[in-house]
């Protein structure tokens, strides 16, 4: 799993570099299997949103950052089933560890060996008072976020394993059953070829 914290942006330059990023994250060459609609921002609560939600939703929320860029990159071992799910889970988990509400918006890219989420967050969030907070982001913080994702997407990897396992064992029982058949059918040959022998 890699979680790595690719910049944050502060000063006068927040508005267009903001609108440069989120157009980037959505409108960056697909992969021949990806759809448009798979390049579509979410959050917490919703499966789509509007760049320009987004876009004003994080202005909304600044400190002396306007916003902050996460990239997270599960390893070719770690399975996830519901990209969307599990990165809601990982960024749930971490603002109960920063005791923050945090306004955040993602994308999926699989347009390279590794499939990865860029998220990014505003500047500010709320406290567990509802007060605005600045969000920082530290070494501890990428540390956590790396082994909370390694922890959700390990658990999809059960449910990899399970479902592995059971369309192993669907093709023995189908190997199983074909042998069977065959067996059946030399079985009649050699009980017909000694009736023709008599």
């Amino acid at each position: 799993m890699i979680v790595v914290a690719t910049g944050f942006v502060k000063g006068k330059a927040v508005q267009a570099k903001l609108k440069s990023h989120l157009k980037y994250l959505v409108y960056r060459p697909r992969s021949p299997e990806e759809k448009r609609i798979d390049r579509s921002l979410f959050s917490k609560d919703r499966s789509s949103v509007p760049i320009k939600e987004a876009y004003e939703e994080i202005l909304q929320h600044q400190s002396e950052v306007g916003f902050h860029k996460l990239v997270l990159s599960p390893s070719c071992e770690e399975y996830i089933s519901d990209w969307q799910q599990w990165t809601r889970a990982v960024m749930s988990e971490w603002e109960t560890y920063k005791h923050q509400s945090l306004h955040w918006y993602a994308t999926i890219h699989r347009n390279t060996d590794n499939p990865h989420v860029h998220v990014v967050v505003a500047g500010s969030g709320e406290d567990s008072a509802g007060r605005a907070k600045a969000v920082r982001v530290s070494r501890q913080d990428l540390s956590f976020l790396k082994t909370c994702a390694h922890e959700h997407s390990t658990s999809d990897l059960s449910v990899r394993e399970q479902t592995i396992a059971r369309q192993i064992l669907k093709e023995l029982e189908q190997e199983e059953a074909e042998m069977q058949a065959f067996t059946r059918q030399i079985r009649e040959k050699r009980k017909t070829s000694r009736e023709v022998g008599r």
